[in-house]
């Protein structure tokens, strides 16, 4: 091979790829940032119920669901042992809040 056909090889593999390294950087961090915007606004209507003496497992239930989506996540790409704990400690609450909804309906 040429050094032509090599310039053309790498470009048209850099043409078939959905998106940049920034793309993916800005995509992952939006996510992050909603997930952290849900938690939040969460955690206030939460509080807003429970003034009012209106149980919220249902919203609890919702968000460590998505944490342990999150947290499986993670595990699978970086195999560390304190995304294991965390990710047990977020099964443990989903499961809890979880069986709270049902026993509340």
């Amino acid at each position: 091979m040429n050094k032509e056909e090599i310039l053309s090889m790498a470009k048209q593999e850099n043409d078939s790829q959905q998106c940049d390294e920034r793309e993916k950087k800005v995509f992952d961090k939006s996510f992050y940032w909603a997930f952290v915007t849900v938690l939040a606004s969460t955690l206030v209507f939460t509080l807003i119920q429970v003034a009012h003496s209106i149980e919220a497992y249902d919203k609890m239930s919702i968000v460590t669901y998505g944490a342990v989506a999150a947290l499986t996540y993670r595990l699978i790409k970086n195999r560390r042992v304190k995304d294991v704990l965390l990710l047990i400690c977020a099964v443990i609450g989903a499961v809890g809040t979880t069986v709270a909804f049902v026993k509340s309906l």
